[in-house]
C-alpha cells in the first residue's frame, strides 16, 4: 500500500475507533478535545514522521480528518466541534480494520492456536506475543497494533460450529 494511503487508513481507523468507543461509553457527542486527549501517543508518532511539525499542525490534522470523515458521511457534525459516528462510519471502521490487519501480516508462532479469549488477550495484548511486518511509517502504537493482532487471531482461530 502506498505510504500516504497507509497513513490515511491509520488516521481514519484511529478517529472512527475512538469516536465509536466513546459513543459506546455513553458520550452523546465527541469533541476535538476528547480526540486530542485519547490519541496523544499517535499524534507524537505522526509528528515524528516530519520533525518540523508544530502543535498547530496536530490541530489541523484533527480538524481536517474530522472534516473528511464528515464529508464522507461517516460522522455527523452535531454542532461546532462535536461529532457522532454514523452507521456508515461503523461499517467503514470494520473495513479499515480488515485492511490494516492485512497490511501487518500477523504471525502467532509462539502461542497455542486454541487459547481461550482471556488467554489470547493476555498473550497478544498484554505480553505482545505476536510478530508482524513493520509497515512504512505507522502512526499506530504497539497497543493499537496488538488490538488488531488479537482481532486477527480470533478470526483465524474461532471454532466453527455446525
Amino acid at each position: 500500500m502506498e505510504n500516504t494511503t497507509f497513513i490515511n487508513t491509520q488516521k481514519y481507523y484511529l478517529f472512527l475507533r475512538e469516536i465509536k468507543y466513546l459513543h459506546e461509553m455513553d458520550y452523546a457527542v465527541v469533541t476535538n478535545a476528547d480526540l486530542e486527549k485519547r490519541l496523544v501517543k499517535n499524534f507524537k508518532l505522526w509528528k515524528n514522521l516530519k520533525k518540523q511539525r508544530k502543535v498547530s499542525d496536530t490541530r489541523a490534522l484533527i480538524d481536517g480528518t474530522l472534516s473528511t470523515l464528515t464529508e464522507k458521511n461517516y460522522l455527523k457534525r452535531v454542532e461546532k466541534g462535536k461529532y457522532r459516528i454514523l452507521d456508515e462510519g461503523i461499517h467503514y471502521l470494520n473495513q479499515l480494520q480488515e485492511v490494516l490487519i492485512g497490511e501487518f501480516y500477523f504471525e502467532f508462532t509462539f502461542i497455542n492456536k486454541e487459547l481461550s479469549e482471556k488467554e489470547a488477550f493476555d498473550a497478544i495484548v498484554v505480553n505482545k506475543q505476536f510478530e508482524y511486518s513493520i509497515a512504512n511509517h505507522p502512526i499506530l502504537t504497539e497497543d493499537d497494533i496488538a488490538e488488531l493482532a488479537l482481532m486477527d487471531y480470533q478470526f483465524h482461530n474461532r471454532k466453527l460450529s455446525i
